[in-house]
């Protein structure tokens, strides 16, 4: 017997290493981005279709989801962000959802050691919402979650079989930008002069208070004179105000003050000198143009 039994157990033991041999029905995913100044991480498990119909069978219309096999899925924000108008504080949470045919319900709940949705619980949910279902543009093999960014905020994608459904996450950088912007760059407290620069290409991509841009180029400019970016920032954001005239004397006084200096004067090899010189001729050039124009 206890032969026997020893046999059994090295049987079941060597059944158990086999199985590390096989790849996982729904192997983990993870994904993760920085959205403004947030970093937001998803762990969860990705199931196949594997020929089976998906929601409304395999996932039940009406009832609640783990988004996801095994474990439920975590999603976490390492600084506090808004979804659907509630302030979700930084942490982690479960990703639980309770898909329809024409709507999902969204939830984020507090308990993220959940295996499956048996012990959801929604006195824990901190956010929960509705979101319309969609009709996938393409066809999902592997539930997916994707995070898109629209400019530093994000939008939440849950993609599987033909469905996909969508939420935003505000993160809220702009407002902290914006506010440092207006508090410290634009009463001129900052002694570093590439603030005012990444200030002024703030608002240069968002194509926003260009007058503001304006008054921080000055700004950058009086800090560091040596630098040709902060000139070559002037001449974009006169010329997106479509003010070619000024523009073409900020990028006529560019190429005066780099003709007036060596290369040690910027720090710069000689090619670099040399390019910076000529990629400013080739704007005023461009700006004398549209002058005429």
């Amino acid at each position: 017997m206890k032969i026997f039994l020893s046999a059994l157990g090295l049987l079941i033991a060597s059944a158990l290493v086999a199985q590390s041999n096989f790849p996982a029905l729904s192997p983990a995913g993870r994904i993760s981005q920085v959205v403004g100044f947030t970093t937001i991480t998803v762990d969860y498990e990705r199931p196949a279709v594997r020929g089976r119909e998906i929601f409304g069978d395999l996932v039940p219309y009406g009832e609640v989801w783990r988004t996801g096999a095994g474990k439920c899925t975590r999603i976490s924000f390492d600084h506090a962000v808004t979804i659907n108008n509630k302030a979700i504080a930084a942490g982690a949470y479960s990703l639980f959802t309770v898909p329809g045919k024409d709507k999902w319900t969204i939830m984020l709940n507090s308990d993220t050691s959940l295996y499956g949705a048996g012990r959801y619980d929604v006195a824990k949910d901190v956010v929960r919402f509705d979101v319309k279902a969609e009709s996938s543009t393409r066809f999902y093999e592997a539930f997916t979650i994707d995070i898109d960014v629209i400019p530093n905020n994000a939008v939440i994608y849950l993609s599987w079989e033909n469905t996909t459904v969508h939420f935003p996450v505000a993160t809220g950088a702009d407002q902290k930008t914006l506010a440092f912007i207006d508090e410290t760059l634009m009463t001129g407290k900052s002694l570093k002069a590439n603030e005012y620069g990444a200030a002024v290409e703030y608002y240069l991509y968002q194509g926003r208070d260009l007058d503001k841009a304006l008054k921080l180029t000055d700004l950058a400019v009086a800090r560091d004179p040596k630098e040709s970016w902060y000139y070559n920032l002037k001449v974009d954001v006169l010329e997106k105000q479509g003010n070619y005239a000024d523009a073409l004397v900020a990028a006529t006084k560019l190429v005066d003050l780099l003709e007036l200096h060596d290369k040690d004067f910027f720090g710069w090899n000689e090619e670099t000198f040399r390019g910076a010189i000529s990629g400013a001729k080739s704007r005023v050039a461009e700006l004398k143009q549209k002058v005429r124009n």
